[in-house]
């Protein structure tokens, strides 16, 4: 390990010689959108210990000098030479603490009490540095993250200087207290490919470049691996730790040794070659003198490398080795300050349990059933991102092996007990596939999960799954239903379609189930259930629906009745496709403005909405306007194109009618011009009283043809047949 540094100033000040208790070192460059967070994580320390803040600017141009100068009069200009280390001198240069505690400006504290408590009481004397948690985020979601061990807290001592251009450290004073505060640090979460290609490229041209001028640097080198991980260049990872371990032979220091092979082991992981991180693992544990912390990281990767490579005995026993590693770690039984040599993955609790979910998987493997389910057990479900699907159909597999159904219900009580929705739904996922899967297990599955001693949405629908026959009982469970998550949680189909079935009150779902959903969970029952359409039929047709949520129930169970029930003649369809429009717009006339209804507001109306409203101008125009009509049916088909078969009907009903329209008119028009043949044989033949008669039948048909005016004319107002005669062409 590094030198063990014990000098440290002497004087008759306050702090062993010094005015204050601690300087807070900050340095920033272009900062802006941290420093602020950065600066506010540290004001409760500043305020509560005697305390300076000391901000180092290395050439910011986007105001972060303005910011900090609000929280500090101890601003520093530093003109950027490429050394990190020269920058943290200057603002430790300043410093009036007996402590040095230094930051970046991308990086915040979460809690600083823990550190309140050490800096106010003696604690403090007791040590010489202080070693926090940078919480590292692999991208801003806030959930991706690798924890490392960082000895940012020194008390001062003579000749104390930052060491090396990048990645700067000083030597440090035992012993060191290891906090569990902890810093968020997103320097290597990037918003773009070519920012991250720009931090990656600077820091690999700084780390090159300084072990051009000390290849020996066994610290250099290590981070220099580290740092290829960005780029996923594992080959390069596997060169610079074989370089390292031979440097380590010439002036041993097994932290670094231990260090090296932590790097190893995960890069030839990461790349898929197994075989090698097992190999490397048994290169390290064998030749080494004694079992410490980094070994959590071999055992952990050992375990995973053997499952991969589907070795499950050997995946079995590794995943023991690290459990009893973790153990250790977790009694406090090895040296703390080997967390400052590893990767630190092994000591993370999602990383224990992950391997024991491993472990267990392989003892199934092995057709060890109870002993996986004893594992099952043990796996501490509350951890963040353990307990997804893979674990959970491991509680699936391991029921229909021992038969132990009961299993299930326990394992969910679990589950529950996390407050995670998110590991619920993983469970009720993973169980719906399993009840499709093996519908021989199925009634086991609900009856197991009705049974439950408890109670929540998922635990009533299996009882309603497990009453479907009884429509009392139905109804009494669809009541106890309570607003589940939007209605996205569980599956509320088969509660729908259970309920609509045996006749009970739907009404009990219309809090649970948000309108949103309310589709989708419909279309799925009646890909569960193939008399679905008929069952929302026959409901439809016996019950009202009241009120607004009502309402856009009957329209959403409306609009399945038209897509899935193939019984209806094309007239019934049609019927019902009225109806449906209807209670379309009716439902949107309650909840959108009138104006939104016109032509200048219909194109902020939902989509389904915009249908209807052209489907409603086309049964004004029916009658009207032919060609509004089909004008609107066709907008109509573009809002909704899954309504093309009523839709389909009412154009070719509109053509029909169009085609018979013509026929019947080329028919008229020729027997009119009979007609008129007739009436000027009767004029010629000086037969007015007849041809009057016939005139008049006809005008009452075609009163204004022009021939038929003349005709009126002449039989109305000449009394001379032989005058009416002349008029008639010969």
């Amino acid at each position: 390990m590094k030198a063990n540094v014990r000098a440290v100033p002497a004087g008759n000040g306050a702090f062993h010689g010094c005015p204050l208790r601690l300087t807070v070192g900050v340095i920033v460059k272009n900062g802006a959108q941290t420093l602020e967070k950065c600066l506010d994580s540290v004001r409760p320390l500043l305020g509560a210990v005697p305390s300076e803040l000391i901000v180092t600017d290395t050439g910011s141009t986007d105001g972060s000098v303005e910011i900090a100068e609000r929280y500090t009069d101890r601003v520093m200009r530093f003109q950027w030479n490429g050394d990190f280390s020269a920058a943290r001198n200057t603002g430790l240069a300043a410093a009036r603490g007996e402590w040095f505690l230094f930051l970046d400006a991308d990086e915040w504290f979460e809690d600083v009490s823990e550190l309140i408590a050490f800096f106010r009481g003696n604690e403090c004397d007791r040590y010489g540095s202080g070693c926090y948690i940078q919480r590292n985020y692999a991208d801003f979601s806030g959930r991706n993250y690798a924890d490392f061990h960082a000895v940012r807290i020194f008390r001062r001592y003579p000749g104390m200087r930052f060491e090396r251009p990048i990645h700067e450290s000083v030597r440090w004073l035992r012993p060191i207290r290891f906090f569990s505060a902890y810093v968020h640090h997103y320097g290597y979460a990037f918003r773009s490919p070519e920012e991250k290609r720009e931090k990656v490229s600077r820091n690999l041209g700084m780390l090159k470049k300084a072990l051009d001028r000390t290849p020996d640097d066994i610290k250099l080198l290590y981070q220099l691996a580290r740092q290829y991980f960005s780029l996923k260049q594992y080959d390069k990872i596997v060169a610079c730790c074989r370089r390292g371990l031979e440097e380590e032979k010439r002036h041993p220091q097994r932290e670094w040794r231990l260090s090296f092979y932590s790097v190893l082991v995960k890069a030839y992981y990461d790349s898929r070659r197994y075989r090698e991180a097992i190999g490397a693992v048994r290169e390290c544990v064998g030749a080494d003198r004694g079992e410490e912390l980094p070994y959590l990281d071999y055992y952990l990767y050992e375990t995973f490398s053997h499952y991969a490579l589907k070795e499950y005995a050997e995946a079995a026993d590794a995943g023991e080795r690290y459990g009893r590693a973790f153990e250790r770690y977790r009694r406090g039984g090895f040296h703390s300050e080997y967390l400052l040599y590893g990767n630190d993955v092994g000591v993370q609790p999602l990383q224990h349990e992950n391997a024991a979910a491993v472990a267990a998987w392989s003892l199934a493997a092995l057709g060890k059933y109870e002993n996986a389910a004893r594992k099952l057990l043990r796996i501490d479900l509350s951890v963040a991102d353990v307990a997804g699907r893979k674990i959970s159909a491991l509680c699936f597999v391991l029921a229909e092996k021992t038969g132990d159904f009961q299993s299930i219900p326990a394992y969910y009580g679990r589950i529950l007990a996390t407050g995670d929705p998110a590991k619920r739904r993983d469970f009720i996922s993973t169980c719906e596939s399993c009840l499709e899967r093996q519908p021989q297990d199925r009634e086991k599955i609900v009856r197991a999960l009705a049974g439950a001693g408890f109670r929540d949405n998922y635990i009533i629908i299996n009882r309603m799954r497990a009453s479907a026959a009884d429509r009392d009982a139905v109804g009494k469970l669809l009541r106890t239903l309570t607003p589940d998550a939007g209605g996205r949680d569980a599956p509320y189909s088969d509660a729908a379609y259970l309920a609509m079935k045996s006749g009970a009150d739907v009404s009990g779902l219309f809090d649970v189930v948000d309108g949103e959903s309310l589709p989708g969970l419909l279309m799925k029952a009646e890909r569960d259930h193939p008399d679905a359409p008929e069952v929302f039929l026959r409901y439809a047709g016996s019950r009202t629906f009241s009120g607004l949520k009502g309402l856009f129930w009957r329209v959403c169970l409306e609009e399945r009745i038209l897509l899935g029930y193939r019984r209806f003649s094309p007239r019934e369809l049609l019927s019902r496709f009225r109806e449906y429009v209807g209670d379309l717009n009716e439902y949107g006339a309650k909840i959108y403005r009138d104006e939104l209804f016109t032509e200048q507001g219909a194109s902020l109306l939902p989509r389904k909405l915009r249908f209807g409203r052209h489907m409603r101008r086309a049964y004004e125009s029916e009658d009207a306007d032919g060609v509004g009509y089909v004008r609107e049916l066709r907008a109509a088909l573009r809002d909704c194109p899954s309504m093309a078969e009523p839709i389909g009907l009412l154009v070719k009903s509109f053509e029909d009618e169009s085609k018979k329209r013509k026929e019947h008119s080329e028919e008229f028009a020729h027997l009119a011009a009979t007609v008129k043949d007739r009436i000027e044989d009767l004029i010629r033949h000086g037969r007015l009283d007849e041809a009057r008669r016939v005139t008049a039948g006809l005008a009452s048909l075609i009163p204004e043809d022009d021939d038929v005016r003349r005709y009126r004319r002449m039989t109305h107002t000449e009394t001379s047949p032989r005058g009416t005669a002349a008029e008639i062409p010969q």
